[in-house]
């Protein structure tokens, strides 16, 4: 009997026994089959009776811990040549995806960028001119193209007017110092 013949005939036993008003109304209805619940109660008692082998350990080391092993070496390398090419200069700054130090992520709320600008502001405005902050501004534009236009407008005229106060102070303590 080929597979369909199969099926046909199953079919029709079962609408036979699911169709028959005597004969399952004690068991709600439903048609029981003796072969799937014997399968259904070896299922559920799998976890009870599994026996722990050296194939069963091997092959559950190689599905899941070889896998993480593997991909961990590759991140692992891939991190250490980018590292590597940052020290040998061979990544500019403004073109790398920054190490974790002073990212500013897209997912930060607008409010915490903004604040960061103001923060960058204030030292400006105090005098107390680092490097960090201007680093901090760029890392905002090269991670801000998820933000809203309004954000990023916002954040390119915080740029723009401190490297202007930059430019202005540098000026200022060369024409003092001659």
């Amino acid at each position: 009997m080929t597979q369909i013949e199969r099926r046909a005939k199953y079919r029709q036993e079962f609408l036979k026994l699911r169709t028959d008003p005597c004969l399952h109304s004690k068991e709600s209805g439903f048609v029981f089959d003796e072969a799937l619940q014997r399968w259904l109660s070896m299922k559920a008692c799998q976890v009870e009776y599994f026996q722990a082998t050296p194939r069963n350990a091997i092959k559950g080391a190689v599905m899941i811990i070889m896998p993480m092993l593997i991909y961990g070496y590759f991140l692992r390398k891939q991190r250490t040549k980018f590292l590597q090419d940052c020290r040998c200069g061979k990544i500019r700054y403004r073109d790398r995806l920054h190490d974790g130090r002073d990212v500013l992520q897209t997912s930060w709320p607008p409010h915490r960028i903004l604040l960061s600008l103001h923060h960058s502001y204030y030292q400006i405005q105090q005098g107390q001119l680092y490097i960090q902050p201007m680093q901090t501004l760029v890392g905002v534009v090269l991670y801000a193209s998820s933000l809203p236009s309004s954000i990023k407008v916002c954040v390119q005229n915080w740029i723009d007017y401190t490297r202007r106060k930059l430019k202005e102070h540098q000026l200022s303590s060369c024409n003092r110092i001659s």
